[in-house]
């Protein structure tokens, strides 16, 4: 995407936004936040996994983990929450959920409507819970862009590409099993607390 297209589509964001006086809340500016706080862990866990699994060049490996990380963090992870607000918006995700039941008015609010959460009373447990689901696809993101940015990093040292991808697939699947972690304790803790309330 070039800098234009980019540029456009944050101006619509922003247009629609101001047409919405209670805009609810951009997922982005909360877990966005939290994946660069969490970058040392995770770039950490991924780098045992694949020094493990690979058995290359650990300081090639070490480079290219964190690079990848680097890149789908700050591209990968803003890009993907952009995608899925288009979706949201499309499908009509961005108006209120009525004449449904509870149980899946609460559900669709912390999955279709994961990305941007409407304004509600129960963001106390929403955010985490929307925080937790977002994962699923940026967890998809970030093993592509990784993958695609540690295989011309280490390209001379990959014999067999297939266990390449499976091995940072793994790795980026017991990243996010921390990251994982780390959400469904912040969920307790919110209901607990009813921080965001």
């Amino acid at each position: 995407m070039n800098k234009k297209n980019c540029i456009v589509l944050f101006s619509i964001f922003f247009i629609y936004l101001n047409l919405h006086a209670n805009a609810g809340v951009p997922m982005i500016a909360i877990v966005f936040p939290e994946m660069i706080l969490s970058l040392v862990p995770v770039i950490l866990i991924e780098i045992a996994v694949l020094i493990k699994r690979l058995k290359i060049n650990k300081q090639k490996t070490v480079l290219a983990v964190v690079a990848g990380n680097l890149y789908s963090t700050l591209f990968g992870i803003p890009l993907t929450w952009i995608i899925l607000v288009v979706i949201q918006v499309i499908t009509g995700g961005d108006r209120g959920i009525y004449n449904i039941g509870i149980l899946l008015r609460n559900i669709l609010s912390v999955t279709w409507q994961a990305p941007w959460l409407m304004p509600s009373n129960a963001l106390y447990w929403q955010i985490p819970a929307a925080a937790l689901f977002l994962l699923i696809p940026f967890f998809f993101a970030s093993w592509l862009m990784e993958t695609w940015l540690e295989m011309i990093i280490l390209k001379k040292e990959i014999s067999d590409k297939k266990y390449f991808k499976r091995s940072v697939f793994f790795a980026n699947l017991f990243s996010y099993l921390f990251l994982a972690a780390a959400s469904v304790a912040f969920l307790i803790w919110n209901i607990n607390t009813r921080y965001f309330t």
